[in-house]
């Protein structure tokens, strides 16, 4: 269907607002599918951060945003290391200043930075190992960075690529692994806010380029893969007391340089990435079943981060290794399951107005990821004729009344066919035709759920009430 933008206002409505009127609950639904999608800002002109290799990443789940600091931008063959820190909240990414621990590239564009979020303390720890210097131990709290611990070598040993994960049972942040370029490591430390404490216990084989995660089901940090003397395609769990091979662990193969995230909603591990961008699978993992190949792909890559955004239940990943990810607002993908097809459909239907009744229509459906073009066509076009949009999630009663609901005397010939929540002027028209849209961000937790438009004009005198309405738009997110 076209739309005709002439003369029209449109307007963006972000759906993530809309889970807060949200009833829906959205599990165990069949026939789920995993997708990768990219989380596209609002605005082509929205400022964002350059596509990076090796950046630091946290979810702060108390103020419910993304935090990235360092990483290595490649700037016409040159290293650019940006000393700034980025947050995301959920649709933009915000720069929140030219603060932070600036990287050091490794080998592979591995960098000496990497980052978890204590939960108990709620603050975002950014571990920074300087070359042949001390390793600082960085705290931010959304305003500002604080340098917490400052290690010397002995005893901690500078590297690069070393990996870290986040106990919050134990409130302690578990480092391990890394190089120097010379020297691979198998130590384990733990950092509980105050000291830094390295474990002697025995560890799996000395590696960089490996990736770890805490598995919440299981309140174990699993690790997997990397290289050393060889490249791995071993599974390890850390418990706070020793490492134990992880059980059912055969599938993805060898991998380095990839990431691991834990999914809590669904329970199981998520691996994507390799070395030099060289598979675009995506695997998971469950206690049960093991490793399971899925249906979706991504971009090939190395290199990038990626962190659990448990407020909108996907995966978020960043940036990465391969020729074709240049800087832009792509660089940002979600990661989810869906079931749910995406639907919009007529309902009911409008009440005459000055030119006849005023249609509401959809020019596609609420994908998430993606914009719904909305259309109300045979609209007034005096001066005063403002047009309106209203947004519901129920259309069976409105405060105890079944609807529809007939809207005499007051408005002759009209009906509700929703229960209004959230009401968007969208504006006059010299044509007779207004288009507006809905921005749907790609939340596997909005999967499924219903909502509902309906359209109004102001037509003074020419009912009671002075207002005509539209039909309605009964909408479902999906894919």
């Amino acid at each position: 269907m076209s739309i005709d933008s002439q003369n029209a206002r449109p307007f963006h409505v972000d759906l993530i607002r809309f889970a807060l009127f949200a009833c829906v609950a959205v599990s165990g639904l069949a026939a789920q599918s995993t997708v990768w999608q990219a989380l596209l800002p609002a605005s082509p002109l929205t400022p964002q951060p350059g596509v990076r290799r090796s950046p630091a990443m946290a979810y702060d789940s108390a103020r419910d945003v993304i935090v990235m600091v360092g990483g290595r931008i490649n700037q016409n063959g040159s290293n650019v290391l940006p000393q700034e820190t980025w947050e995301f909240d959920g649709g933009e990414w915000v720069l929140a200043g030219p603060v932070g621990p600036a990287a050091v590239v490794g080998y592979n564009d591995t960098t000496n930075i990497a980052a978890y979020y204590d939960s108990q303390r709620q603050l975002t720890v950014a571990i920074e190992s300087t070359q042949n210097g001390p390793t600082r131990f960085w705290e931010w709290d959304g305003a500002s960075w604080t340098l917490a611990q400052s290690l010397t070598q002995p005893p901690f040993t500078w590297r690069y690529d070393f990996e870290v994960c986040y106990d919050p049972i134990r409130g302690v942040g578990v480092l391990f692994g890394g190089t120097n370029g010379g020297v691979h490591y198998s130590d384990t430390w733990e950092y509980d806010g105050t000291t830094v404490v390295q474990r002697i216990v025995g560890a799996p084989p000395a590696r960089w380029g490996h990736a770890m995660a805490w598995d919440s089901d299981r309140s174990v940090v699993v690790m997997y893969g990397g290289r050393g003397s060889s490249q791995y395609s071993d599974m390890w769990d850390w418990n706070g007391n020793f490492w134990q091979p992880t059980p059912n662990a055969a599938g993805p193969g060898i991998r380095t340089f990839h990431d691991l995230v834990y999914d809590e909603a669904r329970s199981r591990l998520v691996l994507m990435g390799n070395y030099s961008g060289s598979t675009s699978e995506t695997w998971e993992w469950d206690a049960m079943a093991g490793w399971t190949l899925m249906s979706a792909t991504q971009l090939a890559r190395s290199n990038m981060k990626a962190v659990y955004d448990s407020s909108r239940r996907r995966v978020v990943m960043f940036g990465g290794s391969n020729f074709a990810l240049m800087t832009g607002p792509t660089a940002t993908f979600g990661y989810g399951v869906a079931s749910a097809t995406a639907s919009a459909a007529s309902q009911g239907a409008g009440c005459p107005g000055p030119n006849g009744q005023t249609v509401l229509q959809a020019g596609g459906t609420p994908s998430m990821g993606a914009f719904m073009p909305v259309q109300l066509t045979n609209v007034p076009t005096g001066p005063i004729n403002l047009a309106f949009v209203w947004i519901g999630f129920d259309s069976q009663s409105w405060n105890g009344i079944p609807l529809p609901a007939s809207l005499d005397p007051v408005f002759p010939g009209c009906f509700a066919h929703m229960a209004p929540e959230i009401g968007v002027g969208i504006g006059t028209t010299v044509t007779g035709t207004l288009s507006w849209g809905v921005s749907v961000p790609f939340v596997p937790a909005l999967d499924g759920s219903p909502f509902f438009l309906q359209g109004g004009v102001l037509v003074l005198g020419f009912n009671p009430g002075g207002v005509v309405f539209t039909n309605g738009l009964s909408c479902t997110i999906g894919l």
